[in-house]
């Protein structure tokens, strides 16, 4: 199944036999997709341009969507947990106040002191993104997809055969998605290898822009927001990861607290700060 009249082939909801989308058990809903096979993205040029290029479709598929539907979306989003609904605003009181709880502790583990070393780079990035918030309210929004990393786009060979789990689809700026996708993407280059990140990344980032723009230009205010965008993207989850371990005893992400506390110093391998 495709995603309107554009080669973008998506995931679709299996109903119930009463027609529903979702069934709610034990205080949590569920729902049934049709399968479709694939393989998991494999780090080369030719990959990485195909996810480029199957993100731009999938966009302007989004905004060939009529009113009602895009009204619909935004409606359900702003009803879902996600981080980017319980963080729409933060501040670097939000940081001060994990630091605190973390003091408060009468003894200190390991990521502890992973989570304090790492407070002075959050509260500068926090910085960072407000120095550049009114530029970014200048890009309007537009529905996205929300989710674009490896695990939501199937491959078949070097080619993209599907874009999955749209559940956290919402209207923001969709250089949003291109940059969390430019880095989420990316970094699988280096996963296994950092030894060559900090020259190889930025040519990432121009080899995945150029890649979407064949089918849907960035203009160069988007270009240049983009480490903005993904920051604040990070900023919103390490705060809610955080916040789960620290004020509400909610361990659900506390395993991948490392790869969170990682992703600023990551997120400006791509684009160093000149």
């Amino acid at each position: 199944k495709y995603f309107g009249d554009r080669p973008v082939k998506v995931s679709h909801v299996i109903p119930d036999k009463e027609g529903g989308l979702y069934v709610e058990y034990g205080g949590f809903k569920y729902a049934a997709f049709d399968f479709i096979d694939g393989q998991h993205f494999v780090p080369n040029e030719v990959s990485f341009s195909a996810v480029a290029s199957a993100i731009a479709a999938l966009h302007a598929t989004f905004n060939s969507l009529d009113e009602n539907s895009v009204a619909y979306i935004d409606k359900l989003s702003v009803l879902t947990g996600n981080y980017f609904n319980k963080y729409k605003h933060y501040s670097s009181e939000d940081f001060y106040a994990i630091r605190d709880a973390i003091n408060r502790k009468a003894e200190k583990t390991e990521s502890d002191f992973a989570v304090l070393s790492k407070l002075p780079l959050f509260l500068g990035t926090v910085a960072e993104v407000k120095e550049y918030e009114d530029d970014v309210k200048k890009l309007g929004k537009q529905v996205i997809h929300s989710d674009l990393h490896p695990h939501n786009i199937l491959m078949n060979g070097d080619q993209v055969d599907a874009i999955i789990d749209f559940d956290s689809m919402r209207l923001s700026q969709q250089a949003r998605d291109v940059a969390f996708a430019i880095y989420r993407f990316g970094r699988q280059f280096f996963v296994d290898d950092n030894s060559n990140v900090k020259e190889e990344a930025p040519r990432l980032v121009k080899l995945f822009i150029d890649s979407y723009g064949v089918t849907k230009k960035l203009s160069e205010k988007e270009i240049g927001l983009l480490p903005i965008l993904v920051k604040d993207e990070f900023l919103k989850k390490i705060l809610f990861v955080l916040n789960g371990v620290y004020a509400e005893s909610n361990f659900a992400w506390a395993k991948d607290l490392g790869k969170f506390l990682a992703a600023i110093d990551e997120i400006n391998y791509f684009w160093p700060k000149k």
